[in-house]
């Protein structure tokens, strides 16, 4: 007895497999008339002709390949529903029937997973029916268990020899490029076997069978693997069954582990020889990248090419850069994509050229169209970071883009906009300055903008308002009046604005003349008071400031005496006018109407002792006048004396018309000069101020 799954000779009456363990069961055969008795294989196959089937032959496989892909085989008897039965797949191994004639059947029985070769055996009935052995149970996935079943054909008539008929088969061939195979002389009622897609032949003679190997399958020659198809199929009324199609020229010979470099007829693309893998024939520079590098490097090009624009001050300029390196980028993939093309990229046997062209053609399309949008939108970048500065508050560089992408009309709408945005920010911190400015700037040259032109209008009074009082309450008063100023000066400061601004004002000058009184700064004081008067004559300021006027007028005007006395003279007739009621305006008219000094310098030389050089005010002198005449007008003139320097001073000179009279002895000699009828050396004496003759060219005759 033959060990299922070992193939040891075991004796019959053994139990167990004395090699491998296995429980031995002896196997009936399946014979047409129903006899339990071991049968001898028909025919003669070489020198084995006669033996009973425990005696044949027997191949030893020391392991099957991929034996984890083989699916169970069905059982037996089957179902007559066929939604109930396993489908045979890619990894199961079939027994199938090759083609046979007329004249002769023949019986095959599937290889077991013990490697054991299975001969054909002829039998004599031909009206048998297809059978097998009800005892397969085991999965092909288990070698060694069970009893591979048996496939009884129907025998050849009598009086013919058991050799195959060569007239013609009764199953259909299939031809290379055909997907199945069919019976023919099939019983009434049952279908035709699935399409298989595979090559079949007729049973191999003997002698061939000698020759094969499990692995090589007749004569040494390499065979195809098998390729599954459908399920078998099961009449339903009659109860036969089509066993599936065989291994191409296998007949019932296991053909030995799968093949996988082969690629079956039925698919697309270039069969490959076995044992040559496509890979091998393209070049490691044409293979597809790894998958990293194909992720990773298109994103590392977009984040350099977007750290180039972005990082950059100024993005325009970024992009052109970012652009050419694009470009250089686009080329250089060019020439890597033309060398993988010559090494064979674009050869039948790559099975990935189309996608590696697609993908290399849209990179680089992509690269040169980044390139040209870089280089053809600069105004549309310059504006894009126009407005991402405006949003982050950086208002001169959002201008400076604006202006790079063009607006540089009155009608600027997005440059008016920012310089309006930038102000009244300025004016939420209290820059005043900088607001005026930037809402000046919108004012002179954006008028064409007018929504921004009012707005801008709106924001310099604001701004003006709020820098005046931030200086009147710092108490810089001149910066208060100055600002509300110029306010009330703009053309569009009407009605409500002025109203709003006036009263400020006029309270700003108030406070500053009676600063400028504390500091003793007169002059700016009666300034302010004077301004707080004329221009706000309804402020009621007015009515308070009558009395520190009046201080401010008489400190004004005793300054003013020794720098600029005739202003003094203005400044106290102003005092005796409007403030005769106060102090400051009566002491004004006294000092209107004292006496003043007179001076003057003699520039030749001047008599010494017993000379008595002597200057003398006159009135009434005329030229011609008679020696008679002149002593009454000596008799009350003012009386100095000339200094050797020649530099004389009448201290107190009642305010006149005087001429200048000169002596050598104070008693005798008089004398005066002319010209023509004019006396030289007049003089009208006025309030407050001393009258100097200055330097006199005359000599003071000593006979």
């Amino acid at each position: 007895m033959l060990c299922a799954r070992c193939g040891a000779r075991n004796a019959e009456a053994a139990t167990f497999c004395e090699r491998c363990g296995l429980t031995q069961e002896k196997s009936a055969n399946v014979s047409t008339g129903g006899d339990r008795r071991e049968q001898p294989l028909a025919g003669t196959v070489g020198n084995i002709a006669g033996l009973p089937l425990d005696e044949l032959p027997t191949s030893h496989v020391s392991s099957v390949a991929d034996a984890s892909n083989f699916a169970e085989v069905p059982q037996l008897p089957f179902s007559t529903d066929f939604s109930s039965e396993p489908l045979p797949g890619d990894d199961m191994t079939i027994s199938t029937l090759s083609p046979v004639d007329d004249d002769a059947t023949t019986s095959f029985a599937p290889p077991s997973r013990s490697g054991m070769l299975a001969l054909p055996s002829q039998s004599k009935t031909r009206s048998s029916l297809l059978s097998l052995h009800a005892g397969l149970s085991t999965p092909l996935s288990q070698p060694g268990v069970g009893t591979p079943p048996e496939i009884a054909v129907p025998p050849a008539p009598s009086g013919q020899s058991g050799q195959p008929h060569r007239g013609g088969p009764p199953m259909a061939m299939r031809s290379p490029g055909q997907q199945g195979m069919y019976p023919m002389n099939m019983p009434p009622g049952m279908a035709p076997p699935p399409q298989m897609g595979m090559y079949t032949a007729s049973a191999p003679a003997p002698a061939e069978i000698a020759g094969m190997s499990p692995q090589t399958g007749i004569a040494g020659q390499q065979t195809q693997p098998p390729q599954m198809g459908d399920p078998w199929q099961q009449n339903r009324q009659g109860g036969n069954y089509q066993a599936p199609v065989a291994p191409d020229r296998l007949g019932n010979v296991y053909p030995g582990p799968l093949d996988r470099s082969y690629r079956p007829m039925s698919q697309p693309g270039t069969l490959v020889p076995a044992g040559q893998s496509t890979a091998e024939e393209i070049n490691t520079f044409v293979q597809p990248l790894p998958r990293r590098v194909v992720l990773a490097g298109p994103l590392v090009a977009a984040v350099l090419l977007m750290s180039l624009i972005f990082i950059n001050p100024d993005w325009a300029t970024g992009a052109i850069a970012a652009a050419l390196v694009a470009i250089t980028l686009a080329i250089l993939l060019g020439i890597a994509v033309g060398v993988r093309v010559a090494l064979g990229m674009w050869k039948e046997t790559n099975p990935r050229r189309n996608s590696q062209m697609i993908s290399s053609a849209l990179l680089v399309l992509l690269l040169l169209l980044f390139s040209g949008i870089g280089i053809s939108q600069q105004n549309n970048l310059h504006m894009m970071q126009g407005h991402y500065l405006e949003g982050h508050q950086s208002w001169a560089s959002a201008i400076t883009e604006y202006i790079a992408a063009g607006e540089k009309s009155s009608a600027s709408m997005d440059v008016a906009r920012t310089y309006d945005e930038w102000g009244e920010a300025q004016n939420s911190q209290q820059q005043y300055a900088g607001a005026v400015t930037s809402f000046n700037t919108v004012l002179q040259n954006y008028q064409g903008a007018q929504n921004e032109f009012n707005r801008a209008k709106t924001g310099i009074v604001t701004a003006y308002l709020g820098w005046a009082d931030q200086a009147a309450r710092q108490q810089n008063y001149v910066d208060a009046t100055n600002h509300y100023n110029a306010l009330l000066s703009l053309a569009f400061c009407v009605s409500n604005c002025k109203q709003l601004a006036q009263p400020k004002d006029a309270t700003a000058y108030y406070h500053l003349a009676e600063q400028r009184l504390v500091q003793q700064q007169y002059a700016q004081a009666v300034d302010a008071y004077q301004t707080l008067q004329n221009r706000f004559p309804t402020a009621p300021e007015v009515g308070q400031i009558h009395a520190h006027y009046a201080q401010a007028l008489w400190g004004k005007g005793q300054q003013e005496v020794d720098t600029a006395c005739s202003d003094a003279v203005t400044t106290y007739r102003l005092l005796t006018k409007f403030f005769a009621d106060t102090s400051q305006g009566k002491q004004a008219a006294i000092s209107l109407a004292r006496p003043v000094q007179v001076k003057g310098h003699f520039t030749q030389s001047i008599p010494g002792a017993p000379n008595q050089p002597t200057a003398y005010l006159v009135q009434g002198l005329f030229v011609g006048i008679q020696q008679y005449q002149f002593p009454p007008l000596l008799a009350n003139a003012p009386v100095a004396t000339i200094h050797s320097d020649g530099t004389f001073t009448f201290a107190s000179v009642p305010q006149g018309a005087y001429e200048l009279v000169w002596s050598s002895d104070n008693t005798l000699h008089f004398y005066y000069a002319f010209s023509g009828q004019h006396i030289l050396y007049a003089a009208h004496l006025g309030p407050l101020c001393t009258y100097n003759y200055g330097d006199i060219n005359q000599a003071i005759p000593t006979k």
